[in-house]
């Protein structure tokens, strides 16, 4: 059985947590995502959250900041591409170990546990620097990226600045 204690992840000049064990899947520390090799992306973590009865399954990754689409628009679809792949990475790695196809180790018993098909997955890009207003075109820009994972899986983008992400408990 893992062990419960409440676990901290940094990352981007931010401390996210503390979560439970349970709860967590450091995907990036992983035995499961290193023995994939090269050419494989990840963002930082997927935890489970609970609010009410409906549980959610948070897909993290974490930047300080990201480019200004008016200073280099192929700059910002370049970095656009480089996080949307992230996602799908990560999300595909999680559910291949939930079903057993990969390695689980390292995946929190809530995680593995848990009916996938009753949670609600949200792929969030914490933005550390951002202002609230610079968060809605990097928010459309990864949903028009990954419009068909977030149609197939039923999620949904979030984009949050440090504050907002606090907010939300993600980040102390």
């Amino acid at each position: 059985m893992e062990n419960t204690r409440a676990k901290i992840i940094e990352e981007s000049g931010m401390r996210f947590g503390p979560f439970l064990s349970e709860d967590l899947f450091h995907i990036e520390m992983s035995r499961a995502y290193a023995a994939l090799g090269n050419g494989f992306s990840s963002v930082e973590f997927v935890c489970m959250k609970q609010k009410n009865e409906k549980k959610y399954l948070y897909f993290i990754e974490a930047k300080s900041s990201s480019p200004n689409p008016e200073n280099g628009e192929e700059r910002f679809y370049e970095w656009i591409d480089e996080v949307s792949m992230k996602f799908k990475d990560s999300l595909q790695l999680f559910m291949a170990a939930e079903l057993g196809i990969q390695s689980d180790e390292g995946i929190g018993q809530h995680l593995l546990e848990a009916e996938m098909a009753e949670c609600a997955i949200k792929l969030i890009l914490v933005l550390s620097q951002h202002k609230k207003e610079w968060l809605p075109p990097v928010r459309d820009a990864l949903s028009a990226r990954l419009r068909k994972i977030l149609r197939i899986w039923k999620a949904e983008i979030i984009a949050l600045n440090r504050d907002m992400a606090h907010a939300y408990g993600l980040v102390q």
